[in-house]
């Protein structure tokens, strides 16, 4: 590589580190339930090599027992990292922060080898500011940690020659393993990696390397198909298929709804409304409210007053459509192929569409056409101003996504990531330090409360001395650590203790006893924890409500216990 070549890449990483890591122990505000159980058990795995029941191997290729299925390797992906540090939302987004500069780099280098130099810096840089990268990438959700390998894969397939071809296959392997959504397409993905390397890049040279790497491929798919029938856990369940249990009530609705007439059998049946939906998810995918407007509807997902693309990108997305097609049909061919089966996740899923992360290998690939529409722009104007302008565009949008989601995110999104489980926990620790006890109204039935796991992440207190009794615990259902005990309704009260219900609580024979303050959410004041006899922040004058918030308040570790209570603890008078 070149100097410049080499500058132009340093600058578009520490762009992307900057941009990803600035302020990452208060944005997001919160973890959410998914991220937690990728933290929670990578520390056990790293400290005890089981996850944080004690019951569950991580080399067996599935999922703890005692939580909702996910995907396999993630845990111990990040394990190394996040073992080494304390609990903290910096630590905890840490590791996928340095993922997705990978993937800014990955990126780089796919578009040198298949557009050119000038392409990979515009792609370089689109990707260090593309919203949809950096919400991701400050947060543990594992679709694009998955995508990284993928790409990666697919880098190593077209640089390669020879048996170095099959270098990929762990990588891909690696993939597989890491989110369960992509598993549907990555036949289709290996398949359209392996031709075009095999028709274009090598000039159809190295079938049997090629061809080996396909039927790697295929053994790993059916391996996992097999093994999955054989487990309980398996959520080969959530395939959307014609006979789901809701495509039947559709039709049962049709025809309700329909007056009797001889072709109801054939316009209203299991196949019509199954292709109807489909089709639905997958137009939904390429939606202009999705990519450009709003965002994902989950909050968790999206910050929801901007797209995961800018309005800009739109225009040099069409351009970069329309100017590969007339340069490079072949290269327009497999980019195309790979954006059509990119949203098949998200259709063949019945448990919601998630288009941010079932969807994730979409995002990549519209970054690398886009990037390509703004050279192919650029290039067909040589005027410096109008460079200047796009520049000043982008810088634009770039300010104006971070305002959003730094100043206006954490107050009308604060649940997104569960902050109130923050405040929660911040509580309990104040009431440890004034040694009263704490009894959360809680269900504890089937999996570990998730509130338990961000009291052992926000506190600190899982580690090596405390995992053995964590685990015990847990395999005991029994959630009494340090001053918290969690139970669905005790039978008896003390005045000593405090007692706080979560939202489904159905204890409600406390509410008619005590008087309460509240754990409110932050954009509207509206009760999400009810804190009866309060023992810790009742002595401080409370609002009715937040308000007046700024960054620094959300350091909630460094808060007073005044300024924690005055700020976050409210009463309703």
């Amino acid at each position: 590589m070149k100097i410049k070549s080499i500058l132009s890449l340093l600058i578009v990483i520490i762009l992307s580190l900057v941009l990803r890591l600035i302020i990452l122990d208060k944005i997001p505000t919160g973890i959410s339930d998914d991220e937690l159980d990728y933290i929670v058990n990578a520390k056990s795995i790293f400290i005890t090599g089981k996850d944080i029941s004690g019951i569950w191997n991580p080399l067996s290729l599935t999922t703890p027992p005692l939580e909702y299925p996910k995907a396999e390797l993630p845990y111990i992906i990040i394990s190394p990292l996040i073992g080494l540090m304390n609990f903290s939302l910096f630590a905890a987004r840490f590791p996928f922060a340095l993922f997705n500069t990978a993937l800014v780099a990955v990126l780089y280098f796919i578009a040198k080898r298949i557009f050119g130099k000038q392409q990979a810096v515009i792609i370089g840089f689109l990707s260090a500011i593309n919203p949809w990268m950096i919400f991701f990438a400050r947060t543990a959700f594992e679709a694009p940690v998955a995508i990284l390998f993928y790409m990666t894969a697919f880098l190593i397939v077209i640089y390669s020659k020879g048996w170095r071809i099959l270098f990929a296959f762990p990588i891909l392997l690696i993939a597989f393993y890491t989110y369960i959504g992509t598993k549907i397409i990555f036949i289709p993905f290996v398949i359209c990696i392996s031709l075009f390397s095999w028709l274009f890049i090598n000039n159809k040279k190295y079938t049997k390397q090629y061809i080996s790497l396909f039927l790697l491929s295929i053994g790993l798919f059916f391996f996992y198909f097999v093994n999955q029938t054989l487990h309980n856990n398996s959520r080969l369940s959530e395939v959307f298929t014609p006979f789901n249990s809701q495509v039947a009530e559709e039709v049962i609705s049709q025809r309700k709804l329909s007056l009797n007439n001889p072709f109801m059998g054939i316009a209203s049946n299991k196949i019509t409304v199954f292709l109807r939906q489909s089709t639905e998810k997958y137009l939904n995918t390429f939606s202009p409210q999705l990519l450009f407007l709003y965002g994902d509807g989950r909050s968790t997902f999206s910050i929801r007053q901007h797209g995961l693309f800018y309005f800009v990108d739109l225009f040099f997305l069409i351009m970069g459509i329309y100017g590969l097609y007339r340069k490079n049909k072949r290269l327009w061919v497999m980019l195309i192929s790979l954006v059509l089966i990119a949203p098949l996740p998200s259709v063949l899923s019945n448990v919601g569409t998630t288009y941010p992360t079932r969807s994730a290998l979409l995002f990549p690939l519209l970054i690398m056409l886009t990037g390509y529409g703004i050279w192919y722009t650029l290039y067909s104007k040589k005027f410096f101003s109008f460079k200047l302008f796009v520049v000043l565009i982008y810088i634009l949008s770039l300010s104006n996504f971070l305002y959003i989601y730094v100043f206006r995110n954490p107050i009308y999104n604060s649940e997104g990531f569960g902050f109130s489980g923050r405040i929660l926990t911040k509580y309990i620790s104040l009431a440890e330090n004034n040694k009263h006890k704490v009894v959360l109204l809680s269900d504890t039935s089937g999996v570990v409360p998730s509130l338990f796991k961000q009291y052992l992440f926000y506190t600190n207190n899982y580690n090596k001395s405390s995992a053995q009794e964590i685990s015990e615990l847990i395999q005991e259902n029994d959630y009494s650590f340090r001053n918290l005990t969690i139970t669905p309704c005790p039978q008896n009260f003390s005045q000593k203790s405090i007692y706080i219900s979560v939202p489904d609580s159905k204890c409600k024979k406390i509410e008619n006893n005590l008087e309460y303050t509240t754990i409110p959410l932050l954009s509207d004041g509206g009760t999400i924890y009810k804190i009866f006899n309060d023992l810790v922040c009742t002595k401080y004058k409370l609002k009715r409500y937040p308000e007046n918030l700024v960054l620094s308040d959300f350091d909630i570790d460094n808060l007073s216990e005044e300024g924690f209570c005055t700020r976050y603890i409210t009463k309703l008078d």
